[in-house]
């Protein structure tokens, strides 16, 4: 996981801007992006979403809106897992995302999938498309889904 907001965001953000509950903003213990980026996924699943992928695009999407409105740089690497499912994205609000590879089928793990910022060793390693979220099932099978792209300049947050 790689996730980093660029600039006073523990200050320029607060609860109401997240769009989170009390309940669940009183359960973050720290002031780490990651915490409240869990926090807002968790609570987009406990709002409907229909599922893990759907939940962090969505976050992803409210935090470019976020970057936009506040003057700030999102850069996030994100992997989650259900336990059934791995969900990854890659993303920076400002179009120039933190490396992300991934590599599947390999001769020395045929069923195995990885993911990292950097080719670990030699092999057909592939870039994650940026601004973009990846689900694999339990299957090993990939599925990407573009992450719709913020307007520059637009002030409009969610839940506005």
């Amino acid at each position: 996981r790689h996730t980093r907001l660029q600039g006073d965001w523990s200050s320029d953000v607060c609860s109401s801007d997240l769009s989170l509950p009390d309940p669940i903003y009183q359960r973050i213990h720290g002031l780490t992006d990651s915490e409240h980026i869990f926090a807002m996924v968790i609570h987009r699943l406990e709002a409907g979403a229909s599922s893990l992928t759907e939940a962090l695009q969505g976050v992803i999407q409210d935090l470019g809106l976020y970057a936009s409105a506040y003057g700030v740089r999102v850069m996030a690497n994100i992997v989650m897992s259900d336990g059934h499912q791995l969900v990854a994205c890659r993303y920076d609000s400002s179009g120039q995302s933190p490396s992300l590879y991934w590599l599947d089928q390999h001769d020395q793990m045929p069923r195995g999938f990885l993911l990292a910022s950097e080719p670990l060793f030699s092999g057909p390693w592939r870039t994650f498309p940026d601004h973009t979220v990846m689900t694999i099932d339990c299957n090993g099978t990939p599925v990407f889904r573009a992450i719709a792209p913020i307007s520059p300049g637009s002030t409009c947050l969610p839940g506005d």
